[in-house]
């Protein structure tokens, strides 16, 4: 006898389809993402990260003939994605990025279909302007054209996630079979997925009761478990434990170190071997922990798999002897998630910062540099054009404060959704979030698989805040004038479509949210919207750079016989970088240049830079204007320190603002350097007047 869907639980029996106006925001999402894309694919090199090696080098394996070899560190899923699609030498990673690029035109479609099988239909437009968003926000395309598995991770989450929806709304065991295979293939490409899984599986017993939720976790049970087992055998092999992969340990001490008792406990030779580096620290947190791994295999002789058990042991010793601390800690840290994404990219967007982090300072992988850089070939890169692209669409509905309009959203979404599935949507970003608080350093990429949800879920918080600003405003009109005063834009109607008739003109927004006609309203908004940013956002070019910078005496100290500017040949152009590495803390050096400058205005100087001290020895940068005499006007300073908080920072940044009056007639910028500090390397300073729309 066939089981009928319980009308109380609303379980829709027929299959969802799309109409008229779906398919056109869906030719409208596709056209707006891959135009977004296809800028940036024309004006940048596929992009390096530090984790690229990683990745490549198990690729590189596999195009021997040698098998995946170690994956201790990663799991298998990205670089046999990177073995399939960046094997041609001619054409190099060129295909990978743009492979990458296609996934997510796909999830962003996905996410649409999602939003509309979740959200009741008054709620198209949420569904229609969050996914516009989605289509053209330019951080996401920018980890889509790096060597990073984020972009095929995000999308196999949504992927599961669309899948784990239809299951429930149709009822569908194919729908069951594909969330699990896609949950379990996630889990092959970044291991924090494989506890989606186990906590989706708990919730539906809870929510859809026994009988039911036993039929999904017998369907998709088996495919995630029948994907995911040769890995965990051939780990046992290895490792010695059913794990995806081993290199907790080293994600954990980076977030316990401060708890861990160095003076005794269990393995002091590797606790004696990395105190040093903890106490030296520099740079992002996960940085030092594999600065160190080369001096841990050389003082204990064990390999990685090893090392990783043993740190794995003393963070967890530090956790469990502070563990109100520990936890505290990391939900302080939580909020660095939701930081602007913007500056852990700049970098790439600049030939000056990205081609010496590549071939310079980075000290990458030859081959990979190579195929980063083969196709097209380096010299027709835009990086200019894609730096205005990025500021012209970078528009963040969820970084700092804004993060409150997705936890509105979300909330408004639990309560009105009255089948319950919202409950595990929900829980997904949630998990992420805490997962990667917990687990590992912050990091804005970890972020990425979860920010179409936050981009949904934000553009509801607005509709629901609109929503009840207009039943307020109603309420205040009802009750100081007669009720056929009352606008027909702020009409019952307006939110509740189709709820009767009525002999008065259907109201205006009501007209517009259920037919194709609002989607061609929005994207235009959009459009005009951000084309307005782009003027807005437009940057004067730079009257000091990098090169205009030259040695000086300092204060009698000695005197430099070559320069402290580098001219490096990288990749077919040249680019300018400061190189200062002096260890003796008595000497010092001062580079300085001046630019001559039509009156006052808000003038600003933005650097990158790294140094092998996180104080960088009491090294300056001084901005000042001066008047036609040369007497200072105004003067600003800032010490180079190290500020990265991100975990994907690779260089240092600063920024320095002046005011400078109207009879200010020259700018100088002075670098004054000492030494102590080993090297320090600045490959980009700019300086910039203030910007004219004409």
């Amino acid at each position: 006898m066939a089981r009928k869907p319980s009308a109380a639980r609303g379980y829709p029996k027929a299959e969802f389809r799309l109409d008229r106006a779906d398919w056109l925001t869906l030719a409208v999402l596709v056209a707006l993402a891959a135009v977004a894309r296809l800028l940036f694919l024309i004006a940048l090199p596929p992009l390096l990260h530090l984790d690229s090696d990683s990745y490549f080098e198990i690729t590189q394996r596999l195009w021997r003939g040698e098998g995946f070899g170690d994956l201790s560190r990663r799991t298998p899923l990205y670089p046999l994605f990177l073995w399939l699609t960046g094997r041609s030498a001619t054409v190099g990673l060129f295909p990978v990025v743009l492979v990458q690029h296609l996934l997510g035109i796909a999830t962003v479609v996905l996410f649409y279909l999602l939003a509309r099988r979740m959200l009741s239909p008054r709620m198209r437009p949420v569904a229609v302007v969050s996914c516009l968003f989605l289509a053209v926000i330019p951080y996401p395309i920018i980890v889509e054209h790096s060597i990073l598995s984020e972009s095929l991770f995000t999308f196999l989450l949504a992927a599961a996630a669309y899948s784990l929806l239809a299951w429930w709304q149709e009822d569908r065991g194919r729908y069951a079979w594909a969330c699990g295979a896609l949950l379990a293939l996630a889990a092959l490409t970044r291991p924090i997925a494989v506890g989606v899984f186990p906590l989706w599986a708990a919730l539906l017993f809870l929510l859809q009761g026994r009988r039911r939720a036993t039929g999904f976790l017998l369907r998709a049970g088996l495919a995630w478990s029948a994907l995911l087992l040769p890995l965990l055998i051939c780990n046992y092999s290895v490792m010695g434990s059913f794990a995806l992969e081993r290199s907790l340990g080293r994600n954990l001490i980076s977030v316990s170190d401060r708890w861990v008792n160095y003076e005794g406990g269990i393995y002091p030779q590797v606790k004696s071997v990395y105190r040093p580096f903890r106490q030296q620290k520099r740079g992002p947190d996960a940085v030092v922990v594999y600065a160190a791994m080369p001096e841990l295999r050389r003082a204990t002789g064990w390999n990685d798999t090893q090392i990783d058990r043993a740190l794995a042991a003393i963070a967890w010793e530090g956790i469990r002897a502070h563990p109100w601390e520990y936890a505290a800690s990391r939900l302080r840290r939580l909020p660095l998630l939701f930081r602007d994404p913007g500056p852990s990219q700049r970098y790439v967007l600049q030939p000056e910062t990205y081609l010496p982090f590549v071939e310079f300072v980075g000290q990458r992988n030859p081959d990979l540099v190579s195929r980063s850089v083969t196709f097209p070939r380096l010299q027709r890169a835009r990086f200019e054009t894609a730096g205005r692209m990025y500021q012209a669409l970078s528009l963040d509905l969820t970084s700092g404060g804004w993060i409150v309009m997705p936890l509105l959203g979300i909330v408004g979404v639990l309560l009105i959704e009255r089948r319950r599935a919202a409950w595990l949507l929900a829980t997904l970003p949630a998990y992420l979030w805490l997962g990667t608080i917990f687990l590992q350093p912050p990091s804005a990429r970890y972020r990425l698989p979860t920010l179409p949800w936050e981009i949904l879920l934000a553009v509801a918080g607005f509709w629901f805040v609109w929503q009840a600003a207009a039943w307020l405003v109603r309420r205040t009109l009802d009750a100081l004038a007669p009720a056929a005063l009352t606008p027909a834009v702020l009409a019952p109607a307006a939110f509740a479509p189709g709820s009767g008739k009525s002999s008065s003109p259907r109201p205006f927004l009501a007209t517009f949210r259920s037919d194709a006609s609002f989607v061609w309203i929005a994207t235009l908004a959009i459009v005009v919207f951000l084309g307005g940013r782009a003027l807005l956002s437009l940057e004067s070019e730079p009257i000091l750079r990098t090169a205009d910078l030259i040695s000086k005496q300092s204060s009698g100290q000695m005197q430099f016989p070559q320069s402290l500017l580098r001219q490096l040949p990288v990749a077919g152009r040249t680019v300018t970088v400061l190189y200062w590495n002096e260890s003796s803390p008595e000497r010092q050096a001062t580079v300085s240049a001046e630019a001559v400058i039509a009156g006052g205005g808000s003038y600003s100087v933005r650097a990158f830079y790294s140094c092998q001290t996180a104080a960088c020895a009491g090294s300056q940068i001084e901005m000042s204007a001066l008047d036609e005499h040369v007497q200072t006007l105004a003067l600003v300073t800032a010490p180079l320190a190290q500020e990265r908080i991100d975990n994907d920072w690779f260089w240092d940044q600063l920024e320095l603002r002046i005011s400078a009056p109207s009879s200010a007639r020259r700018l100088r910028l002075e670098l004054r350097l000492k030494g102590g500090m080993g090297s320090l390397v600045i490959p980009w300073i700019a300086v910039r007047a203030p910007p004219t729309l004409w």
